[in-house]
């Protein structure tokens, strides 16, 4: 199969992606209580689902009558009975309870992956505000330097106090940024923490993924389809259903009862086999009507579910295509502008007036933003797209 492949190589040197997200995943699945209650609760359905696989219990009645005085006798009736669902019952009940408990599975395996996905999500803006930081953290050293500058030069008289004021500006906006940067990266790592069960993750990552995609969706979507959790839940229902149904038919043939039955009168002893029969004629006909129609309701179900997913899953395919080509086109441009460096050379070669490179330098920072946003942003489809491979 034939793969484009998405880089990202804005910030040369910067930690590695792959171990550091693969690590703070693994913490969040081993630490997470909200998965952790899920997984209880997915045992205490099924152990739910499995009641009622044995027959029911046995009923034993015992009677003592007292005689009239011309009889001078007292009678004793002793009964105990086992009642029986017809035999095909208890197959189509067990195959219930271990479909219903193939459903815990795959709802377990949702939750899973969502919790994941939320934390990759929050892995890759994470991973946004840490090259922001860099990006602007030498900005902010650049500013300081200037200001310094101006602040020493306009004590000797040998500048005007625009351009201080303008350094002192730059300053100022520069500290601003990187402060607004380190609070939302706090915040991020407050959520990642909740997700961890309340533990703190410190994620250093400042470079995104390369991400490979498959150039045929078609062949790409027939793989992804299958591992869904979202579609095997779908027809897993159908199922469910089509187990219930036969459960109420079974449940429409007659119940069987057998056991002993015993009266005691004075000498005399009457004992033997007792036999029951239970003729369901009406309790069960709408139990089985509405049986059918959720079978018929979830084939629809998984229909509609399977049009819907591969809808979406096409739109994040064209979306992570189109976001692939925005960000070389970005990154192509933003290499031919003047970089930091060669802008800071020139401003201190005297080359560039101190407006002139906050312009120059405001320009690309504009551009070097843009393009960690297109990064960012196919980062986020890219984890959507492919958040079944959690």
């Amino acid at each position: 199969m034939r793969l484009f492949i998405i880089t990202s190589a804005l910030l040369v040197g910067a930690t590695a992606y792959a171990d550091a997200y693969t690590d703070v995943l693994a913490q969040v699945e081993k630490n997470s209580t909200a998965l952790e209650a899920h997984r209880s609760l997915s045992e205490a359905r099924k152990a739910a689902n499995r009641v009622g696989l044995a027959p029911e219990n046995p009923e034993v009645e015992f009677s003592y009558q007292w005689g009239s005085a011309d009889t001078q006798a007292d009678k004793k009736t002793v009964s105990v009975m086992q009642p029986f669902d017809f035999p095909t019952a208890y197959g189509n009940r067990r195959r219930l309870a271990n479909s219903l408990n193939a459903g815990e599975d795959i709802e377990l395996a949702a939750e899973r992956m969502n919790i994941l996905l939320e934390a990759k999500r929050l892995c890759i803006d994470i991973t946004y505000q840490n090259a922001l930081h860099r990006l602007y953290a030498r900005q902010l050293d650049n500013a300081r330097s200037i200001a310094d500058t101006y602040n020493t030069l306009d004590a000797a008289g040998q500048v005007s106090i625009i351009d201080k004021k303008k350094a002192q500006l730059n300053l100022a906006t520069m500290q601003s940024r990187v402060a607004t940067i380190d609070a939302e990266r706090a915040r991020l790592l407050a959520e990642l923490a909740r997700l961890n069960g309340g533990n703190t993750i410190d994620l250093n990552v400042d470079k995104f993924e390369t991400f490979s995609l498959p150039a045929d969706f078609d062949t790409w979507y027939a793989q992804a389809s299958a591992e869904s959790p979202l579609l095997r839940y779908y027809a897993q229902q159908v199922i469910v259903k089509e187990h219930e149904a036969k459960v109420h038919r079974a449940e429409n043939l007659p119940k069987l009862a057998v056991g002993y039955a015993g009266e005691f009168v004075a000498a005399e002893k009457f004992q033997g086999v007792a036999l029951g029969v239970t003729i369901p004629l009406w309790g069960n006909k709408s139990k089985k009507k509405r049986a059918q129609a959720e079978v018929v309701a979830s084939v629809a179900a998984q229909h509609s579910a399977e049009i819907e997913h591969r809808a979406q899953m096409r739109k994040l395919y064209d979306r992570a295509t189109l976001l692939y080509g925005n960000t070389q086109r970005l990154d192509a441009a933003l290499a031919e502008c003047n970089g930091e460096d060669a802008l800071l050379k020139a401003y201190h070669g005297k080359e560039l007036s101190l407006l002139n490179y906050l312009l120059e330098m405001n320009y690309y920072l504009e551009a070097a933003e843009n393009l960690l946003d297109s990064r960012r942003e196919l980062a986020l489809t890219v984890a959507d797209l492919t958040a079944f491979e959690l």
